[in-house]
């Protein structure tokens, strides 16, 4: 029906032509007018050549009247141009756009709406050509001409708001593209509030940027971003289409992708099949759509380890893709078939199949040579999957030519792709090129990095997604004795947030940064922190209890807070000296041996626990003239020794016995040879072993470790060095306390009971933490905490912790104590904003403490003012302010310059294991606040034995002249050989962070 149409208009076309010459001769306005109507029915039609015959009859029609320059000869050229780009002779086609540019430049001045159309019919041309920095040069132009011409919102600014983001996304500069689809997206949303709710395509507009956004983060490696951006266009698309649209099956495809890249592959699987189901409900079934979540669905029970249950998805793609594929002309100039051979190839490798793989990549490789050439970031991709397959066939040679390919490539255009370096470092370990394959581990160690700086919040998750180069480069130096190596790349796979915040914590505090920007870039980085580790909960739960609304709302708060950071940040590095100090370096090798004394060592473990890869685990032992790396049988076993490694007071010792040697079987005895000489330990752990009491891991003959050995721990050995770099003050006061608070008029436990159990915690059954977590994501932990306050007991032995301490420990030295209703919140931030927190060497706090695994940030120490027992008058902002619990963020941006804080309670050494920064906690933001050392607790300790700890452990350092690590140790050495608190639950609980 259309072609008969066509093929009318055409006929009636001519005739008028025959009838503009019989009357007007062929050169004249009239028949060039027809002319260039005929050129637009051809191109209607397709038939481009027959349309170019009729424009440049046309154009040569106007040329012969009115010359060459004439306006209107422009739109003639332009229309030449475009039926050149539909012939794909994009040469022909730009030749003839740039003549009509040259004439609207000359007539119509440089700022003509019509210039930003030719701009743009440029561009275009540029871009089908995989041209991309000249598209974008043209784009930009008609973009900053169409902004002096309409207004902001205007359809003609968002379109090219949306190639330019396209463009940028396929050169593979995902930050740039991204920033032009919210610029999209923030126009379409201020349109959508400004009319009526319903309307529909402001709302099918929007989704599309959410899913374009979501895509783009997802190319970036931002799983936890693209997350949140695609449940938002599903909120959208299941209200206004129901579950059962191909735009839902889509979406919820989408989000099995990025579920299944982060690793939580039974949440990928569920987003699969709602996708099959949406999917197979629409009216017109797409098969291809079908097949690629089959695909997906296979990929995500193969990495599950479900290999019988991948093989059936994967049967069916095949199924479905090949029957599809033979019903289609080969065009090689389809990008989408280079896409389908590229995913069968993917199967055939997932079955092992590697002929087979590689006979489907090499199609689909050619295919996509033809049509962007090799500077694109698929290509470079194709080259990585031919690599992995003759690697897999054992093909090193050939594979190491596709990786090497793949990496020069992906340096050219700028385009982070780790995947290549892991192979190409194999290749070279399993052909025996140790060096080589060191080379370019450590190299993609680099870029990994570099990447880092420009990611913002979700930098420690890239890192984690990345962590097993680092593991694998020291596997690497192991085998090649590169001990400086090995080092190096422990020490920067650890504690990156860590050094990070105390690279900034020290650049604030410089002169020429004012106190109020000092105080506002650690808040802002400590509500950023708070804002993504709620966000990648809220990501972490079942589909059934997900807020996908507020998903998204953290999500845009997070970027609007880094905003602010980042705009913050950039203002102050015109501090050269504040520049200098938050480019932190990590310490060198010989820098970890200065820290060691002539009997002192530094054991670094490299524990690659959570990585589905065969790594070995090592220590690396770290001496004043001597270092070594040796390997460590880690297992499943192990992980479960150390969950199991928490005393209480009713566990049978010799269960725990049995644990604890396990544990000194695998993780000293291997090193004991290097130990002979050593008496003092720095421990920096790795993955779970930041939570075992290393004291009471037992020998043979049934000695602790700490009958052996001083022990402190160390988050790594670059923390520490900063931390020894501290210029503290010489004349500062002694000790300052708090404690003895009444936490309950009510309970009877206010005056001492030798007999007592009270706990300096706040303990829960598992479904009250899961109901309070759940409320104070609603209600700003308000009613969160004023539950926990309830629970509280009081602490009697508290009081007279700190009394002793003051009065028989410290006796004529400066000492300064809050007890009581003083013992607050309020006052340990007065302290901090004037000043005098920062005038003491030791810092106590006596109270109950709280470790909140759900929510990291809300761990603290539990003060004062969080109910009115003292008949104090608080207005509602006050009691917002102050809340009597000191969390992890309010700690952080204290004023301290402690040689020790000792948080005398329960829990406080607890925290988030986040792998690639190790714990995120309390102790963590006490040292960034200032503090040396920080001596915390692992477990619930009991009110009365602490007591007695610390006032014999703060007498040895003021009477007996030992360090704190010395008192530390000395004093559990006594408690072992008491007859009331020998069981280790009431000394090793206490571990001691600092060198």
């Amino acid at each position: 029906m259309k072609q008969d149409m066509e093929n009318t208009t055409i006929e009636i076309l001519e005739q008028e032509l025959k009838l503009s010459i019989d009357n007007y001769g062929e050169y004249h306005i009239e028949t060039s007018n027809v002319n260039d109507n005929l050129g637009d029915a051809y191109s209607d039609k397709g038939d481009y050549e027959q349309a170019i015959k009729y424009y440049e009859k046309s154009l040569k029609i106007q040329i012969k009247i009115f010359g060459e320059e004439r306006p209107y000869s422009a739109i003639t050229y332009n229309a030449i141009g475009i039926a050149y780009y539909n012939k794909c002779d994009y040469e022909r086609a730009i030749e003839f756009h740039e003549k009509a540019l040259a004439i609207q430049l000359k007539n119509l001045g440089e700022e003509h709406p019509a210039i930003a159309e030719t701009y743009c019919l440029i561009g275009d041309t540029y871009y089908k050509n995989s041209n991309y920095n000249q598209a974008l040069e043209y784009y930009k132009k008609a973009l900053a001409l169409q902004l002096k011409n309409f207004k902001e919102g205007h359809s003609n600014i968002t379109d090219i708001f949306n190639v330019i983001g396209i463009v940028h996304s396929k050169k593979g500069d995902y930050d740039q593209a991204i920033k032009y689809h919210k610029n999209i997206l923030d126009i379409d949303l201020k349109k959508l509030s400004e009319n009526h709710p319903n309307i529909t395509v402001p709302l099918i507009i929007n989704t599309l940027q959410y899913v374009m956004i979501g895509d783009l983060y997802f190319k970036k490696g931002d799983y936890y971003r693209a997350i949140t951006y695609y449940e938002k266009a599903l909120v959208v698309q299941l209200k206004n289409f129901g579950e059962e649209h191909s735009d839902i099956a889509l979406s919820y495809n989408n989000l099995g992708a990025a579920y299944s890249e982060k690793g939580d592959y039974n949440q990928a699987i569920t987003y699969y099949n709602k996708a099959i189901n949406a999917q197979l409900k629409e009216p017109n079934e797409k098969y291809l759509d079908i097949a690629l979540i089959y695909f997906n669905l296979g990929a995500a029970y193969d990495k599950k380890g479900n290999y019988d249950q991948a093989n059936v998805y994967y049967e069916k793609w095949i199924e479905i893709k090949l029957k599809k594929l033979g019903k289609e002309l080969p065009d090689e100039r389809n990008p989408d078939i280079a896409k389908q051979h590229n995913i069968i190839g993917a199967v055939y490798f997932k079955k092992g199949d590697y002929n087979r793989a590689i006979e489907y990549y090499e199609k689909a490789l050619a295919i996509q040579l033809k049509n962007f050439g090799e500077e694109h970031p698929d290509t470079v991709r194709m080259y990585y999957d031919l690599g992995a397959a003759y690697s897999e066939k054992g093909n090193y040679n050939q594979a190491v030519l596709y990786m090497e390919k793949a990496l020069s490539i992906a340096s050219k255009i700028k385009y982070l792709y780790l995947a290549p370096f892991v192979i190409l470092g194999f290749c070279y370990y399993f052909s025996k090129k140790y060096i080589k394959a060191k080379d370019i581990f450590l190299e993609g160690i680099l870029l990994l990095e570099e990447s880092l700086k420009n990611i913002g919040s979700s930098k420690i998750f890239v890192l984690q997604e990345n962590i097993y180069l680092y593991y694998h480069l020291i596997q690497i130096c192991s085998t090649i004795k590169d001990l400086s190596c090995a080092f190096y790349t422990a020490e920067r796979m650890r504690a990156h947030g860590f050094i990070n915040r105390m690279a900034i914590r020290t650049a604030v505090s410089v002169k020429g940064i004012a106190a109020e920007d000092s105080q506002k870039l650690l808040k802002l980085n400590d509500e950023i922190e708070t804002l993504v580790m709620k966000r990648n909960r809220e990501i972490e739960k079942p589909l059934v209890e997900k807020d996908k609304e507020g998903l998204f709302q953290i999500s845009i708060l997070i970027e609007e807070k880094e905003k602010e950071r980042d705009s913050l940040h950039t203002r102050l590095l015109a501090n050269d000296r504040f520049k200098e100090l938050s480019e932190f370096k990590y310490a060198t090798l010989k820098e970890a041996q200065n820290l060691c004394g002539k009997r002192s060592a530094i054991l670094e473990y490299v524990i690659p626990n959570g990585i589905k890869l065969a790594i070995s685990s090592y220590c690396l032992i770290i001496k004043q003239n001597d270092v070594c790396l040796v390997k460590i049988a880690w297992d499943d076993a192990c992980v479960k020794a150390v969950k199991d490694c928490v005393p209480d007071d009713f566990q049978k010792f010799v269960n725990l016995k049995r644990t604890t040697k396990f544990l000194y079987s695998r993780l000293i005895k291997p090193l004991e040879e290097e130990l002979e000489e050593i008496d003092d330990l720095l421990i920096s752990p790795d993955g779970p072993l930041a939570f075992l009491a290393f004291d009471i891991l037992t020998n043979s003959d049934d000695k602790y470790l700490i009958e052996k050995y001083t022990i402190s721990l160390i988050p790594s050995v670059s923390v520490i060095s900063m931390i020894k770099k501290r210029v503290h003050a010489d004349d500062r006061d002694t000790f300052l306390g708090f404690g003895d608070i009444i936490y309950n008029r009510d309970d009877s436990n206010n005056t001492k009971d030798e007999d007592d159990k009270t706990k300096r915690s706040v303990e829960f059954s598992e479904k009250t933490i899961h109901y309070y977590s759940a409320r104070a994501e609603s209600d700003g932990l308000r009613g969160y905490r004023e539950f926990c306050n309830q629970k509280l007991l009081n602490l009697p032995h508290t009081g007279e912790e700190l009394k002793s301490i003051a009065q028989n420990v410290f006796n004529g030295l400066k000492v300064r104590l809050f007890l009581r209703e003083e013992a607050s919140e309020k006052t340990v931030k007065m302290l901090s904003e004037n000043g005098d927190l920062s005038r003491y060497k030791i810092i106590h706090f006596a109270c109950h403490g709280k470790y909140d695994e759900s929510i990291p940030q809300n761990s603290a120490v539990i003060l004062a003012e969080y109910l009115d027992n003292y008949g104090n008058t608080k207005d509602s902002n006050d009691e917002i302010e102050y809340d009597g619990w000191l969390d992890m963020n309010d700690v952080a941006i204290l004023n301290l310059q402690a040689d020790m804080v000792t948080l005398s309670a329960c829990e406080t050494g607890l925290g988030t294991l986040v792998r690639g920064d190790g714990i995120v906690g309390l102790t963590r933001a006490f040292m960034v606040a200032g503090a040396n050392n920080v001596a915390s607790t692992l477990w619930s300790i009991h009110d009365k034995s602490t007591k007695d700890f610390m006032v014999s452990m703060y007498d040895k350092v003021k009477n007996k002249n030992q360090t704190l690590k010395e008192a530390f140790r000395n004093t559990k050495l006594e408690f072992i050989k008491s007859k009331d608190y020998n069981y280790p639950y009431y000394w090793a609980g206490f571990v001691l962070w600092g060198a």
